[in-house]
């Protein structure tokens, strides 16, 4: 590398180069560093480097106080790939992030807090794996390169583990999409699952709002009727609120509400 920097930089780096954005404090959780002063220089001198980017503006005051996110720059990338071997249709993708919405922004700064709250519980324990890590997951890796779920999370609990897959649905997703991808996840989990580790995994929906946690009750009834399905595979609902609110890890799924009554 043409300018050094040092083992937590690199470690910083490869943590955006998992969770894609991230503001200062989940890089300091994710070390487990005390100093939220010397993660901030490690970060800084990176940008200086080169190899990291930001989304930050003074130009308000609101824009001010809001946390800048964190994401690798071209220059990052390409030592990425040079020296790790990252899988450069990964990186290409990466390389237009600088362009990317506020919307894709927040989704993946939520799969983080999600992250960091499935690490953080001690009983049971939760393995969480990120898209980045699809390919070399222990099990059914073909399954979760397919369906691309935002999240995989094993509960590791006896006799046999629990899984659970998580999407965050976009309220500027057509209805089309929103149905094939319903649609989706009943196919995938009802027939494409390799059950020798177990029972399928729950699908977990994080709805923008109430009302589009209504619209996916009302589409997973139509399919469930138009499938001739006696059973619904294992989906809970919830809404961004709510996980904002309690955290991922709270009393904030329920199943759909498969009746019209």
């Amino acid at each position: 590398m043409k300018t050094p920097i040092t083992k937590q930089q690199r470690a910083i780096m490869s943590l955006l180069y998992e969770y894609r954005f991230l503001h200062r404090r989940h890089v300091q959780v994710f070390l487990q560093h005390k100093s939220n002063a010397r993660v901030a220089l490690w970060l800084k001198d990176l940008r200086e480097k080169g190899y990291v980017a930001w989304f930050y503006s003074k130009a308000t005051l609101t824009s001010k106080n809001t946390p800048a996110v964190y994401f690798l720059s071209r220059q990052g990338l390409k030592v990425l790939q040079k020296e790790l071997q990252y899988p450069p249709e990964v990186l290409r993708v990466r390389a237009k992030d600088a362009e990317r919405s506020q919307t894709l922004q927040e989704r993946h700064l939520l799969i983080a807090d999600a992250c960091l709250a499935l690490k953080h519980r001690d009983q049971p324990k939760h393995l969480p794996i990120l898209p980045v890590h699809f390919a070399q997951a222990p099990h059914n890796s073909e399954f979760l390169t397919a369906l691309k779920p935002h999240l995989f999370f094993e509960k590791q609990v006896t006799p046999v583990p629990s899984y659970f897959v998580l999407e965050l649905l976009s309220a500027s997703l057509p209805t089309y999409r929103l149905t094939k991808r319903l649609r989706d996840y009943l196919h995938f989990l009802t027939f494409e699952w390799d059950d020798t580790n177990g029972h399928p995994p729950t699908a977990l929906f994080i709805c923008p709002t109430a009302g589009m946690r209504s619209t996916v009750e009302r589409y997973l009834r139509k399919i469930l009727h138009e499938s001739n399905q006696d059973e619904m595979p294992s989906i809970r609902l919830t809404t961004l609120d709510r996980v904002r609110q309690l955290g991922i890890a709270g009393a904030v799924w329920e199943p759909p509400l498969l009746s019209d009554k």
